[in-house]
């Protein structure tokens, strides 16, 4: 309930609010890597270096831990890339990405979070958006796009005219095969 909580209000572009939902759902499971990956987002979208560090750290650590039991989870490797990233060790970070994308090539979320970790930490537009090309032209769902949409790790990306492109192909083909489901907005009590 948390995590979908949390998704709720970031897709509303409300790190902020987000954050002690994301908290509480990554503290119910110490393999959880993705609700600590998020939380390293949330706190990089609000400026706190020292959140993004200690979530960068507990990204990398259970990805790692994930890992250890099975070697070709693409997901766990693509997160612990990410956690590596956010904590500035760039070339651990590019071997784990090297290896996510050998194991799991076609896996659309573990590309979006590569790309996400490249577009935000690395500072090298082109390979994130080589990365992410596959995800924009092959996902699902506009609440994926809505979700990127308000991705702060894309903010790099935004007036990239490769991404823009990419972006609007991926909602004009979305758009023409499904309809647009209901929003609502969430708020903290």
């Amino acid at each position: 309930v948390n995590q979908e909580t949390a998704r709720l209000i970031f897709r509303q572009g409300r790190a902020k609010d987000a954050l002690p939902y994301f908290e509480k759902a990554a503290s119910l499971m110490d393999t959880d890597y993705h609700n600590a990956l998020m939380l390293t987002c949330c706190y990089r979208a609000i400026g706190d270096n020292r959140g993004v560090a200690h979530a960068g750290q507990m990204t990398a650590e259970r990805a790692e831990k994930v890992i250890t039991q099975d070697p070709t989870n693409g997901g766990a490797l693509a997160a612990g890339a990410w956690g590596l990233a956010s904590l500035g060790e760039s070339q651990r970070a590019m071997d784990w990405m090297e290896r996510a994308l050998l194991i799991a090539p076609d896996n659309l979320t573990t590309r979006y979070n590569l790309g996400c970790a490249v577009a935000a930490y690395m500072n090298d537009p082109d390979s994130a958006l080589d990365i992410l090309e596959p995800f924009y032209a092959a996902v699902p769902s506009l609440a994926h796009i809505k979700h990127a949409d308000v991705d702060p790790d894309l903010d790099s990306l935004r007036d990239n005219p490769r991404f823009e492109k990419m972006v609007a192909d991926a909602k004009e083909r979305l758009a023409s095969t499904v309809s647009e489901p209901v929003t609502m907005t969430v708020t903290a009590q």
